[in-house]
């Protein structure tokens, strides 16, 4: 019924009758004014023969304010209709501009992780020398001094090949250090004191240690870095640092655990970091539950002036030891003073 009342209402011939309708009613009430006043329509039911003037003016009055009526709601009936297809349309229209932006940028990502033509080359190269450190360090003679040369020369490796996939500018410098796991479990009074003195992003007013599953502690003699002239040599500028890994690693669907070396040490992937230092402070407050305390801290320490302030960008990646050093566990990482390290290349 309604569908047939709006088709009638939007047919051009409904507008015309209205408007003549509404012509001869017009005509009439000029005409016959003296005679409308005086008489009301209904009256005209008693006294026959009626005053057909008068009647056929209220009639013309009653059918063009239908006809109008009609009309009137079937247009905004349709208007409202169209405004509502329109609206879907601009959601639709805006997701796909959000999905075409969403398209444009992980293009931009992939073109600007893409490695260079000669990857495997240096790769190559770079393989053959940290290999043959590292079976030296396998072997059952091997000395402290043996495993350590094979650490550092794993990290030297890293550094370069972190440059060569993010397309290094000439001027700059990448930092890549080890952090050790301690799991807060079994840790000795003396060892977890120190530990504690290092410890950076732990809100202690309000958490414990207990509530910790373990520590990620930064090594000072294994930190090194790739210079302008691409020579690996010690980071003799690199604190001793500790970060905290909690045993919740989300609270209400958020992390608590900070990105970078904890993140990578619990991330399935095994590997993660952050690209902008700059803007995780706004990261820590707005999608992490780590809350405000840790995150002005994090602000103060990436902020110009801070201990952190040479560092851009950052990556971890998780290196899980077997056989004669079974059961231990690291991170290592890299850093550099732009943003936008390309950890995923």
């Amino acid at each position: 019924m309604k569908k047939m009342l709006r088709r009638i209402g939007l047919h051009p011939t409904l507008s015309a009758f209205t408007a003549i309708t509404g012509a001869l009613a017009g005509v009439l009430g000029t005409i016959y004014t003296a005679h409308i006043r005086v008489v009301f329509p209904f009256e005209q039911m008693h006294h026959w023969p009626p005053d057909l003037p008068v009647i056929s003016f209220w009639v013309f009055v009653v059918v063009f304010g239908f006809c109008f009526g009609l009309g009137t709601w079937a247009q905004n009936k349709t208007t409202l209709e169209k405004l509502g297809k329109l609206h879907k349309l601009s959601d639709e229209t805006r997701n796909v501009q959000v999905e075409l932006r969403g398209g444009v940028d992980r293009l931009e990502y992939i073109i600007r992780t893409m490695p260079p033509e000669d990857v495997l080359d240096r790769f190559e190269d770079s393989y053959r020398g940290v290999f043959l450190e590292v079976a030296s360090a396998y072997e059952s003679g091997a000395s402290i001094v043996d495993i350590q040369k094979a650490i550092i020369a794993v990290l030297a490796g890293l550094a370069h090949l972190t440059s060569v996939f993010d397309h290094a500018h000439q001027d700059t410098v990448y930092c890549v250090n080890m952090m050790l796991y301690h799991k807060r479990d079994g840790i000795d009074a003396n060892t977890l004191d120190e530990l504690n003195k290092g410890l950076i992003f732990f809100d202690r007013a309000t958490t414990t240690l207990q509530s910790l599953d373990g520590f990620l502690e930064l090594i000072p003699e294994f930190a090194m870095r790739l210079n302008a002239a691409k020579q690996v040599e010690a980071d003799t500028d690199t604190p001793h640092i500790v970060l905290p890994v909690p045993r919740k690693r989300k609270q209400e669907s958020k992390p608590a655990v900070l990105p970078g070396a904890p993140e990578a040490f619990c991330a399935s992937t095994g590997y993660a970091g952050y690209e902008d230092t700059l803007t995780l402070k706004k990261w820590c407050i707005e999608r992490s539950a780590l809350g405000e305390v840790i995150a002005d801290e994090v602000g103060r320490y990436f902020a110009r002036g801070g201990d952190g302030q040479s560092i851009r960008s950052f990556v971890g990646y998780l290196h899980s030891v077997v056989g004669k050093w079974q059961q231990s566990a690291g991170i290592a990482g890299s850093t550099c003073p732009k943003p936008g390290l390309e950890y995923d290349a």
